[in-house]
C-alpha cells in the first residue's frame, strides 16, 4: 500500500483541480486502479471495495478529488492563490443561511465546462458550515473539513457525495 500511495496515487490525482472526470465511466475507470490496488492486500480481496478501504483508512479517489476541490476553494477566497482570474464569484445574496464565503453558481450549456472545479465544487462549498469555512488557517480548516464530512457517510464511496 505504501508504493501505491507513493508513487500511483499522486499521479491518478495530478492536474485534479483543473480537471475532474466528466463521465461516470471515466470516474470508474480511474477509480478502478484504487479498487485493483487493494485487491493485492492479503485478506481483504474478498471483501467490498468500500470496506477494503475504510480497513486501510483510505478515501475513495471521489472523495479526496472533492477534499482537494475544497483546499483550493479556500485558498483562493482567502488568498493563499495568487492569480489574475477570477475563478469564483461570492453571493451577494444576504446570508440568510449558509456563510459569508457562500459562491454564485453561473450556468453553463456546455457539460466539459460544467465539469471545471468552479462549477463541480461550488454545491458542496456552499454546503459547508461557517465554523469550516471561516477557518483561521489552511490546517485549521483540513481538520474542521474533515471532522464535519466524518459524521456524513459516503467517505468511503466511489460517488464521494458528502
Amino acid at each position: 500500500m505504501l508504493l501505491y500511495k507513493a508513487l500511483i496515487r499522486p499521479i491518478l490525482e495530478y492536474g485534479l483541480p483543473a480537471w475532474s472526470p466528466l463521465y461516470k465511466r471515466e470516474q470508474e475507470a480511474i477509480e478502478a486502479v484504487q479498487r485493483r490496488a487493494t485487491k493485492l492486500i492479503p485478506g481483504l480481496s474478498e471483501l467490498p471495495y468500500e470496506v477494503r478501504l475504510e480497513r486501510l483508512n483510505l478515501f475513495s479517489l471521489a472523495h479526496r478529488r472533492l477534499r482537494g476541490d475544497m483546499f483550493f476553494i479556500y485558498k483562493y477566497l482567502h488568498g493563499l492563490i495568487t492569480t489574475d482570474h477570477l475563478l469564483f464569484t461570492r453571493s451577494t445574496v444576504s446570508v440568510t443561511r449558509g456563510h459569508l464565503y457562500k459562491l454564485d453558481k453561473p450556468r453553463f450549456s456546455s457539460l466539459r465546462r460544467q465539469s471545471f472545479l468552479t462549477q463541480q465544487a461550488i454545491n458542496h462549498w456552499n454546503a459547508l458550515p461557517e465554523l469550516v469555512v471561516g477557518s483561521p488557517s489552511l490546517d485549521a480548516f483540513k481538520r474542521r473539513l474533515d471532522r464535519f464530512w466524518s459524521n456524513k457517510p459516503g467517505s468511503y464511496s466511489i460517488d464521494g457525495d458528502n
